[in-house]
């Protein structure tokens, strides 16, 4: 089994680079009944590994913004630190439901971010809005990004 789930996190890591912690961390608790502290661990080595082997297909394909890398290595290394550190600081009876709301609470929050982006980049093309969302509003753009008037970039009705 854990080879199985090794292969698809893997596999959807190469494709998108999304789901080492997400997916891996859930999976090991809640799938093989792995503590949450060692679950996180685990992820960790996991994600590093299989990251470290998908770098140089990205690296060859220019696919890299070097600037960014470095700018988020600036502030990455030293939160993964911190995180690390109050991870050791939790009591173990506290972690399991901590790790897993953190985990819910982020890929909820990437799947609301990519779901705006995709629908507002749609609606800016004049793309019409899927049957599914009929009566909805869509945002075509939030009113700190647009220097159009507010009646032209208020959110419309799909």
């Amino acid at each position: 089994m854990e080879y199985l789930l090794g292969f698809l996190i893997a596999a959807a890591v190469g494709l998108t680079g999304v789901g080492g912690g997400t997916l891996t961390v859930p999976l090991l608790v809640l799938g093989l009944g792995i503590p949450a502290a060692e679950a996180v661990g685990t992820a960790l080595i996991f994600v590093a590994l299989t990251k470290l082997t998908a770098t140089p297909v990205y690296l060859a394909r220019g696919q890299v913004d070097a600037r960014a890398a470095l700018l988020l290595l600036a502030g990455g290394l030293p939160g993964v630190s911190l995180g690390s550190l109050l991870l050791n600081r939790m009591r173990v009876s506290a972690l399991e439901p901590a790790v897993l709301t953190l985990v819910g609470a982020t890929v909820l929050m990437m799947a609301l971010a990519t779901l705006w982006r995709h629908f507002r980049h749609r609606s800016a093309a004049g793309v019409a809005c899927p049957s599914w969302l009929r009566g909805w509003r869509c945002p075509s753009a939030p009113r700190w990004a647009s220097r159009r008037p507010a009646r032209a970039r208020s959110a419309r009705w799909c």
